[in-house]
């Protein structure tokens, strides 16, 4: 039988009805992507193809660079001063903020399932350090990284890259999740995500794995199959406070999810997002940073259009012990 869940943190219902869905090995057959060749002529983000002018660089253990780049196709637009006009209707301002391009890795061919730990490492600290970059200009009140990896995730360049924008905005999405965290967290007279992580914790059905300082665990109310979050023990809002103790465990659990994707499923197409909140934005006790990997295994259609309510064709709890096992 189907069965509605809530997600407490997001306010999120989710049909969860499983009996429409392939058992976990199938999906197999759907998500396996062609391998590219080391080096492209023809890749912009190759080495010697284009030199372009970093915002800053990390070197990787083999002696090549996860670079920091202004975004050649920007969605918004970097030294412009967002000031809104009057209107009600029409109301409008410049999109000023900064869209960069992360390139992960210089080999055009590069999996992060595929590579050492270390060479993760390197892209998080450059997540980290140009967030702190970004929060820290007057004008920004939301920062966004993610990655869309394989082109059913959006990927429009298969070279290794992921992307950070900084809005001069609270996005809707961003603003209803604070003010549903702030409600939940107030009832419950603490945060309702480390309420989340320790009820996870506990119970351990839906837990992938667990270190020192973050637990990886597939949601009670996941959208999609194998949708997971990684949350950090440390409660804390903003992504840009990652400590160098907890960046290394953050990449190792990481680096260990994206791995048990890659052998149970067999290199899925994902977004990866983490999902944090500017302090001087939101109250810093109400919101708890995560990273949101979502495996692009089943598409929205008309019943999320029209709702707004996502189906997972699959159980978590069956979805979790599926990735301990690989």
């Amino acid at each position: 039988m189907s069965e509605l869940r809530l997600n407490p943190a997001t306010g999120d219902w989710v049909l969860v009805a499983s009996e429409r869905g392939k058992r976990p090995h199938a999906y197999r057959e759907h998500s396996e992507t062609p391998r590219a060749s080391e080096y492209d002529k023809s890749c912009p983000f190759c080495p010697g193809n284009k030199d372009e002018t970093a915002h800053f660089e990390v070197p990787l253990p083999d002696g090549g660079l996860v670079r920091v780049l202004p975004n050649k196709f920007p969605a918004v637009s970097a030294g412009v001063i967002p000031k809104p006009n009057a209107s009600l209707f029409e109301r409008h301002m410049p999109a000023g903020g900064c869209h960069d391009v992360v390139l992960d890795n210089p080999r055009h061919n590069f999996r992060f399932a595929e590579g050492r730990e270390a060479d993760l490492r390197a892209v998080v600290q450059a997540w980290r350090e140009r967030y702190r970059q970004l929060a820290s200009d007057s004008h920004t009140r939301h920062v966004v990284i993610f990655k869309n990896y394989g082109p059913r995730a959006g990927s429009s360049l298969p070279h290794p890259h992921s992307q950070i924008v900084s809005l001069p905005v609270l996005p809707s999405q961003v603003r209803l999740r604070v003010e549903t965290a702030m409600n939940v967290s107030n009832t419950l007279g603490r945060c309702v995500f480390c309420c989340m992580l320790e009820h996870e914790r506990e119970a351990g059905v839906r837990v992938i794995e667990s270190n020192e300082s973050f637990t990886a665990f597939v949601p009670y109310a996941a959208f999609s199959p194998f949708s997971i979050w990684i949350l950090p023990h440390r409660h804390c809002c903003d992504f840009s406070r990652l400590e160098d103790h907890e960046m290394v465990e953050l990449s190792q659990i990481l680096h260990s999810t994206l791995v048990r994707l890659y052998n149970s499923l067999g290199n899925p197409d994902y977004n990866l997002v983490i999902r944090s909140a500017v302090p001087a934005t939101v109250g810093e006790d109400y919101f708890h940073w995560y990273i949101s990997v979502v495996p692009r295994l089943q598409k929205a259609a008309g019943f999320e259009l029209g709702t707004g309510m996502f189906i997972n064709t699959s159980l978590p709890e069956e979805d979790a012990a599926y990735l301990r096992e690989h």
